[in-house]
């Protein structure tokens, strides 16, 4: 089994607050006053007009971060919120599902997604996909990406960029309020219009690009486009039962204190 495989790496959600004590005791109370006031935690901006999401923000901004950046911090706690929420389930997407993922398309045309458990966090391996955020920016390693159900019929998604050993936090990028009815065609949709001039979606030109098989994003349609066959597989199976929180060794990435389901080669599962 390769390192990518091995076990899961600290998630964002366990890098965006001191500790996890402090994320859960947060979301307990958010929990709490939305049941008394009968919110509807689903809907992103009424999520964040809540007293106990408003002192959870407070609690997690730096005193030197940024106001623009007040956005990025409500979208990453709606999504911590809502993945604490559905029991933190965290899935480990192994290289070979990947790759295999981005060489073919397997979504039936008719899937729509059920997302049971509504809200969760896809662990990519680690340094395999990069991502430009902007055009000329360079690119980020995507650690993975949440999904939350945000309505009847609405899916939120959050990309998680730039998670490294050298240095502290992350950057993340918002896909918000997209129809669940659309998820199977976002493939056709990112073929058809996400596709390169002179090159294939998911091709990367970065030095060593080809010796390491690495896998670029460059545009919303491949985002889309890679999350809608991950969510396909995530939901598909066979997923085994959870697997205990492993301690890495040195010279590893952080290992995640959560429990997490590996998503394997098919014919890797018995």
């Amino acid at each position: 089994m390769s390192l990518h495989d091995a076990f899961a790496r600290i998630t964002p959600y366990e890098l965006s607050f001191p500790d996890l004590e402090f994320a859960r005791s947060h979301f307990q109370a958010i929990q709490s006053e939305a049941e008394a006031r009968s919110a509807d935690l689903r809907d992103p901006s009424g999520f964040v007009m809540l007293a106990a999401a408003g002192e959870a923000l407070r609690a997690i901004r730096g005193p030197e971060d940024d106001p623009a950046l007040i956005k990025q911090y409500g979208s990453m706690l709606y999504h911590a919120f809502h993945f604490f929420a559905a029991g933190e389930p965290l899935y480990l997407i192994e290289a070979a599902v990947l790759r295999d993922l981005t060489r073919r398309d397997p979504v039936d045309p008719d899937w729509t997604p059920g997302l049971e458990p509504p809200a969760g966090y896809a662990q990519l391996p680690q340094h395999m996909v990069w991502v430009r955020a902007e055009a000329d920016a360079p690119p980020e390693s995507l650690d993975g990406f949440f999904w939350t159900r945000s309505g009847d019929d609405r899916i939120e998604l959050l990309l998680a960029l730039g998670m490294r050993g050298d240095r502290p936090g992350l950057s993340v990028v918002s896909l918000a309020e997209l129809p669940l009815g659309d998820v199977a065609g976002w493939s056709a949709l990112a073929m058809r219009e996400g596709r390169r001039e002179g090159g294939e979606d998911f091709a990367s030109t970065m030095p060593g690009a080809e010796l390491e098989r690495l896998i670029e994003i460059r545009s919303v349609g491949e985002a889309l486009k890679l999350a809608a066959r991950v969510l396909w597989r995530v939901e598909r199976g066979p997923v085994p039962a959870p697997v205990a929180p492993r301690k890495a060794t040195s010279g590893t990435p952080r290992a995640s204190a959560l429990a997490y389901r590996r998503v394997a080669a098919v014919e890797a599962v018995t």
